[in-house]
């Protein structure tokens, strides 16, 4: 039955006989933890049940998509701190996920991973949460899905604890063998932050192909124990047919002009959208052109501005925004406003 049921409780379980020492359990549900106990059947009597058996079913690759995890549907073994729940390591993790050097003993004892509703870390409801332990590498294992990997994107948001030295480093990558952390083949590295901050990586970049890669999360320690880390609003979906621009940049800053650079896969004329640091994407001043690099001018010196860059495709179709924009400060220039203060 589910772990945790009670042999004392009818119906809560399924009982099975056999004549020899192995049986195959049947209609079983994906995913899910379940306890086993078996006993012997002497003629008219019966021995006394075993100690639980526990085991997890796999699951099968996910083909619907997209697929996403904000951790909110899980009401088990949540905790509001960090502090992990009573249960660890017994405690309920996400469903099809799995996790590789986790401490299997509760109180000091790490890396650790369990679900928390701490609002410092979680963008809304629960967030998966991590504890470092010294130079040591804990893997979050997503479920696999049906679909080659470089027709996949996937979009998440993370907050670190610090941004010092002592504070781990989270990484994106694929493994070959979820059961292999030998396996890990790193992808993109994440600057630590303490700010919420929502990450996009396009697996079509990476040179990888098929089906035997399964994506995965690594927390790697640093040099103090008992760091934290939050990943939340997890989503994998198909990569959209325009591919939103990356790698934004600026040189050759003046007063009043910037040159604005990015990377593009296939499309060869774009939209700028540009304005006061802090405006609302659609409520810019909106550029098309051709050309990459691009000149911004008629800027205003001392300011600092927001730009977007979107991608226009043969196919008609226009990408989305960038998750975050370019921000960039222009050069000071001769003030021409008085009174002018500073405090």
């Amino acid at each position: 039955g589910p772990t945790g049921f009670s042999l004392d409780s009818i119906g809560s379980y399924q009982t099975a006989q056999t004549a020899t020492n192995s049986i195959t359990l049947t209609g079983l549900a994906e995913g899910t933890m379940y306890d086993v106990y078996v006993r012997t059947n002497c003629n008219n009597d019966t021995a006394e049940w075993s100690f639980a058996e526990a085991f997890t079913t796999t699951c099968n690759p996910i083909s619907a998509l997209p697929y996403t995890e904000d951790f909110d549907s899980y009401t088990t073994d949540i905790v509001t701190s960090t502090t992990a729940p009573t249960s660890y390591p017994e405690h309920t993790m996400p469903s099809c996920w799995s996790f590789l050097n986790l401490s299997e003993l509760a109180g000091s004892n790490y890396p650790q991973a369990f679900l928390t509703s701490s609002t410092t870390y979680a963008t809304s409801g629960n967030c998966l949460f991590f504890k470092s332990k010294m130079h040591t590498s804990i893997f979050s294992v997503l479920p696999k899905f049906a679909a080659n990997i470089d027709t996949l994107i996937i979009s998440f948001t993370y907050r670190n604890e610090g941004t010092t030295a002592a504070n781990g480093t989270l990484s994106l990558g694929v493994m070959t063998d979820i059961t292999d952390t030998a396996s890990f083949i790193e992808l993109e590295v994440f600057d630590k932050t303490t700010t919420k901050t929502r990450i996009e990586h396009i697996f079509a970049f990476d040179s990888l192909s098929g089906t035997n890669y399964t994506i995965a999360f690594r927390y790697q320690g640093s040099t103090s124990n008992n760091m934290y880390l939050g990943i939340d609003s997890v989503v994998v979906d198909y990569v959209p047919s325009c591919l939103t621009p990356t790698n934004l940049a600026n040189d050759n800053t003046t007063e009043t002009t910037t040159d604005i650079s990015w990377s593009s896969v296939s499309a060869t004329s774009w939209l700028i959208e540009y304005g006061p640091a802090g405006f609302e994407p659609g409520e810019g001043t909106v550029i098309a052109t051709n050309s990459n690099p691009y000149t911004l001018t008629g800027l205003r010196h001392s300011t600092r501005y927001d730009v977007y860059v979107r991608s226009i495709c043969n196919n008609g179709d226009t990408s989305g925004y960038q998750l975050q924009p370019l921000n960039f400060r222009t050069a000071c220039g001769i003030i021409d406003s008085l009174p002018w203060t500073a405090d």
